[in-house]
């Protein structure tokens, strides 16, 4: 007995020297998207920590995601993380998403219908291959977004349903079911004609795109663009354009009405970017100084927010701010060269000369 308790255990420490060595494998095949994604979660719990029991709200993530960001920049930068950052839609872990956009409530209350779910599953074995399915998204869902792709929401909402089903039989009035049939196919149409509506909508965003892009750009442009925001409020593209076309109308103040939108939900610092060259165009310079400063700590590997405090400051003649900020910018190494970095480099060797 003895003989085999050691064999046993020496089995076990085999089998985690193994695991621990795959692991170790995976994560130097692919090192920096790993040290990437474990930034990400490391963002995305100091997200949850800013809201922690009801969250920010659906489809907030990353505009929560961006202020967490530049809050943990702010306070002092680490080259080697600055390198792995980037500006996310996803958390990349649908139980770090559902507990910045709900909470603490709300990932509980997803864990208790998965975790009721599994039980129905263990209590039957004829349901193991729900079982299988159940536990198949859980694990993709660790390390992506599988419930943004609605195939994959509507097949996990069908497996959780039947990985209960025949534990309980409830009977239903035929009048409440009728009721209910009833709201369905009502609730049916105007879902067609609200997803219509949208159909049209984005299809005009994408002509009044290729119009706003020409030289020639119709004076009138922004009223066909305020046409259609209703529909298209939750898109930062759509909020960016328009706040692009409005800009370039002079009417700069609106155009910060429409990207502070666009900064609640998105983290690309390119909104607070924009809101700066608003507010130097309207000659606020603090202003237009706060929000570059802003864009470059929410995603400190990108030196076009350096470059434009170093124009700010030159323009404004801030001589010696100028100066310190083009050593800065000359000394910060970007995540990808490129010729836009290098004429942005050349500028601050001729300034400094």
């Amino acid at each position: 007995e003895m003989t085999s308790s050691l064999v046993g255990s020496e089995m076990c420490i085999r089998d985690r020297v193994i695991i621990a060595v795959a692991f170790a494998g995976v994560y130097n095949l692919k090192r920096g998207s790993a040290d990437g994604r474990l930034f990400l979660w490391k963002i995305a719990t100091q997200a949850i920590a800013k809201e922690p029991v009801f969250g920010v709200g659906l489809g907030n993530f990353a505009g929560a995601y961006g202020q967490a960001q530049y809050n943990y920049f702010s306070k002092g930068i680490d080259e080697k993380e600055a390198m792995t950052a980037d500006c996310p839609a996803y958390a990349f872990n649908e139980f770090l998403q559902i507990g910045v956009e709900q909470g603490i409530i709300g990932l509980l209350l997803f864990l208790g219908v998965v975790i009721l779910a599994i039980r129905g599953c263990l209590r039957d074995k004829k349901k193991a291959g729900i079982l299988g399915a159940i536990v198949a998204v859980l694990v993709f869902a660790f390390t992506s977004y599988p419930f943004s792709v609605l195939p994959i929401c509507i097949a996990f909402v069908v497996v959780v349903a039947l990985a209960n089903a025949g534990m309980e039989r409830i009977k239903i009035n035929k009048f409440i079911l009728a009721a209910l049939f009833f709201a369905i196919c009502i609730y049916n149409f105007s879902f067609l004609h609200n997803a219509t509506a949208l159909t049209n909508a984005y299809a005009s965003w994408s002509r009044l795109s290729l119009i706003s892009i020409s030289k020639d750009m119709d004076d009138n442009i922004s009223e066909d663009y305020s046409k259609i925001e209703n529909w298209l409020v939750r898109y930062p593209g759509y909020l960016y354009s328009f706040g692009n076309v409005l800009a370039r109308e002079g009417k700069y103040q609106q155009s910060n009405g429409l990207l502070f939108k666009g900064m609640r939900i998105s983290s690309d610092p390119k909104f607070s970017v924009f809101i700066g060259n608003n507010y130097q165009l309207m000659e606020q310079f603090d202003k237009a100084e706060e929000y570059y400063f802003r864009a470059y700590y929410t995603l400190p590997n990108r030196l076009y927010p350096l470059y434009l405090l170093t124009k700010l400051y030159h323009d404004t003649g801030q001589d010696e701010k100028a100066k310190a900020m083009a050593q800065k910018l000359l000394e910060k190494e970007p995540k990808v060269m490129s010729t836009a970095v290098q004429q942005m480099k050349d500028y601050a060797r001729n300034l400094l000369k």
